[in-house]
């Protein structure tokens, strides 16, 4: 009875049903691309929009680092996102709707079915503090079911199901390692990256993106 009243992710649960020797769970969907680009459609009431951006940004990269994967931020409403991001309150249109402090936290769609992540904005969002809710450690987590993870049956890892506390030094466990390479690949070394734009604007960005690009495709 006290798991279910922690704080803990609304996607539901398909782990325990078999005594394998990996505990992560995939869900069956992946992106056809490996280039993912992510936009936040409605930031949370509480904290400053630069600071999510960073925390959704170290978020995403999480998941880069360890993979194939490559994630690219876009702001201008005009141009495509394959993942929309937004924090609201109770009903928001999906057939989940939150219902304040302390409950779920966020939920996500997996890939077949869009990737959109939801966040809780009655939730008390915090940055490197373990008062409230870790930003970072739930959209990690959140991100995981974006790419197509399911919850993971080992407790310490970034796919548990649960939120039990701030993690000062947050990384993924070995097991949301195995899980995201088994759906897109170890990352492969390659030339050391462009480093990110100073300049925020989105042609700052677009050059960044071209570069990165350039780089991969030049990889035989």
């Amino acid at each position: 009875m006290k798991m279910m009243s922690m704080p803990r992710c609304g996607v539901k649960d398909k782990i325990g049903r078999s005594k394998r020797v990996k505990r992560y769970e995939l869900q069956g969907s992946t992106w056809k691309t490996k280039h993912l680009k992510y936009r936040i459609i409605k930031y949370p009431s509480k904290l400053q929009r630069e600071t999510v951006d960073l925390m959704i940004r170290k978020a995403f990269d999480l998941w880069s680092n360890r993979s194939e994967l490559m994630f690219e931020p876009v702001t201008d409403p005009k141009r495509f996102a394959n993942i929309e991001i937004k924090f609201v309150k109770g009903k928001h249109g999906d057939d989940s709707p939150f219902e304040g402090p302390g409950g779920v936290l966020g939920h996500a769609f997996f890939p077949e079915s869009g990737g959109d992540i939801h966040f809780d904005d009655e939730e008390s969002w915090t940055i490197d503090s373990a008062m409230g809710t870790n930003l970072l450690q739930v959209a990690n987590h959140e991100i995981g079911h974006s790419l197509g993870l399911s919850h993971s049956d080992e407790v310490d890892a970034a796919m548990s199901p649960l939120y039990t506390e701030y993690i000062p030094k947050y990384m993924l466990h070995n097991d949301d390692i195995q899980a995201i390479q088994k759906l897109y690949g170890m990352k492969i070394e390659r030339e050391q990256d462009p480093e990110l734009p100073s300049d925020p604007t989105e042609d700052a960005w677009n050059k960044f993106w071209d570069r990165i690009l350039m780089q991969y495709n030049n990889v035989d």
